[in-house]
This record gives C-alpha cells, structure tokens and sequence, in this order.
C-alpha cells in the first residue's frame, strides 16, 4: 500500500498517569480509505515511563497488517519522538526487546544519524523474526535526539 493508499489523517494522544505525574502515552493513527467514509484505526504506539523518572521507552507498537509498508509505523514514531521530547523533556528509547520491523526501523535512525544504540549487548539468539527479542541487533537500547528529528522517513 503506498502512502496516497493510506494517508494518516490524524493522530490522536491519550496519557496515563500515577501519581499525578505522566507514566505513559498511547498515540493512535487513524486514516479514511478510499473504500470508507469514517476514520479508521490503523495503528498505535505507546510512550511509558515507569517506573516514574525513567527515560520515555516505546513499550508497544501495533500498525494494522494492510496498513504496513505505507508510513504509518513512520509516523507514529515520529510523534511519539516529539511527545517524548515536549512532554518527558527527554529523547524517546527503543525498549529493551524489539521484534525485526522495529530493530529495522532502529537501525535505520543509526545510519541516518537520528539515533545512537547507548548499550551494546554481546551476545543474543534470535529464534524467530516476529518474536520481540531482547538486545535484538547486539544493542540492548537506541535512543533518538531532542529536540525530535523533523522527518524518520527515507531510506
């Protein structure tokens, strides 16, 4: 599907908090399709700090099987990297497990220079593709720059 296929058309943010404090935010990107006339879900993303005072991590992303390969992942990624940066006043992490499509994505930001992998794991298995896998890519956690990139797209 390409991008003119699946254009975002909105994305929504909705925040958790313990404490008063923000523990976490969940993004969500919605899209019309050609063939629908309401928004639909097309994928999430979820920001945590937890506990309280740790650096903002993505603990979860979701993106719709027919949505993928369209700049979905892309954009919600992008948000959430400004939403970490806004609201956290930090630079936004991988999580410590990541399954091949995120340790792409990761990788990617290295080599365009937005991101640095800040600990290097030596060894890790990697039984499955799909599955999330700690340390996948001999790094144990990437970090993006504040203030966020203005674009994660591009090859």
């Amino acid at each position: 599907m390409s991008l003119t296929k699946c254009p975002i058309l909105r994305i929504k943010s909705e925040t958790l908090k313990v404490d008063n404090k923000i523990a976490a935010v969940k993004l969500t990107a919605k899209a019309r399709l050609p063939s629908r006339t309401k928004l639909v879900e097309v994928g999430e993303i979820t920001i945590r700090r937890w506990p309280l005072g740790r650096v903002p991590s993505i603990s979860y992303v979701r993106i719709g099987e027919p949505y993928r390969r369209c700049g979905v992942g892309t954009k919600l990624y992008e948000a959430a990297a400004r939403v970490a940066c806004r609201t956290f006043k930090a630079p936004l992490h991988s999580d410590v497990e990541r399954s091949l499509p995120a340790q792409t994505f990761w990788e990617k930001q290295v080599l365009k220079g937005r991101a640095e992998c800040i600990q290097e794991m030596t060894t890790y298995f990697d039984p499955d593709p799909l599955m999330s896998i700690e340390g996948r890519g001999g790094c144990v956690r990437y970090r993006l720059t504040c203030p966020a990139p203005k674009t994660l797209a591009g090859r």
